[in-house]
This record gives structure tokens, C-alpha cells and sequence, in this order.
């Protein structure tokens, strides 16, 4: 694991590089925050009010859930992505949930489908590890934005920590 330098200090940050590969032409790409929040309060921040708060932590995506009810596996999720100055209206879908472990989303921007996860895990009562991964296939073109992704994965863990200390 490579550590993220933290820029508005020296220290190193609880953000880390856990993987940035391809594996069977799948581009993949993770970071891991340490979070000094209970799991149950991490969960509820990052998938029960996950439509509230992903605008949050990044900026550049708007959710509006299609239908009622709680997240579960086939909720349906209208998205806006507004990244590179372009406007892209697509849809993620939840198809793994495991409460207080995983979320997993299908994710549907015109012709482009990728992944995105999100695993949780208590290291003691007070202090979460939180994993987001996205990953696409080899052949999407994603391949020549890994670093970027990186960065973008690494942001929105340095923002849901951050949110959850205020």
C-alpha cells in the first residue's frame, strides 16, 4: 500500500492506495480511509442516506432515487455527472448489499458501465476502514484515466471522513 500525502500538512493521511490495476482487461481502482466513526454511523452516512450525501462527498455527481423505500439491492438511482465539464444523465442501480460489510452499484452513463463498492469494516467500536472501489471494462476506455479515478476515490474518502468528524 502506497500512503497519500496529505497536502494541507506534511502528515500522512488515513487515505490509502489499496489497488490500482487491471486484472482480465477490468481497470480497477481502490482506496481505503480510516474513519474515527463508529461502523453503524459510517453505513448510515454512506448507503442508507446515500442519495443525501455521495453530493456531498463528490461534488460533481446529483442523485434522485426512482421510487420509495429503503437502499436495497434494485434500488434505482437517476444520476447527473457533471466531471470534465460535461453534463451525463445515467443511472446506478444497487446489486450487492450487505448491511454494515458492502454496497455495491451498477452504474450506467450512456454507453459506458462500470462499478462501484464501497466495503466497511470495524477495526475496534470507534474507527471504521471504509474500501471504495470502481471498476470498468478494459475495453471502456478507463484505463487512461486510472490516475485520476485514484484521485477522485481518494477525494471523496478524504470528504466522507472529514464530514463525518464535523
Amino acid at each position: 500500500m502506497k500512503d497519500v500525502e496529505n497536502n494541507s500538512s506534511n502528515q500522512q493521511s488515513d487515505i490509502k492506495k489499496s489497488d490500482n490495476s487491471k486484472v482480465d482487461d477490468t481497470v480497477r481502482v481502490s482506496t481505503t480511509t480510516i474513519i474515527p466513526k463508529p461502523i453503524k454511523t459510517v453505513w448510515v452516512f454512506c448507503v442508507e442516506n446515500h442519495v443525501i450525501n455521495h453530493p456531498k462527498w463528490d461534488e460533481d455527481i446529483k442523485l434522485e432515487k426512482i421510487g420509495s423505500g429503503p437502499i436495497r439491492i434494485g434500488t434505482k438511482i437517476r444520476r447527473t455527472n457533471t466531471r470534465y465539464g460535461k453534463k451525463v444523465v445515467g443511472t446506478q442501480t444497487v446489486i450487492g448489499l450487505e448491511k454494515y460489510k458492502s454496497v455495491t452499484f451498477e452504474i450506467v452513463e450512456g454507453p459506458s458501465k462500470s462499478r462501484g463498492s464501497m466495503i466497511f469494516k470495524a477495526i475496534d467500536s470507534n474507527n471504521t476502514k471504509l474500501t471504495s472501489t470502481f471498476e470498468a471494462p478494459g475495453d471502456s476506455g478507463m484505463d487512461k484515466h486510472k490516475d485520476l479515478i485514484d484521485q477522485m476515490l481518494a477525494r471523496s474518502g478524504k470528504n466522507i471522513k472529514e464530514l463525518l468528524e464535523e
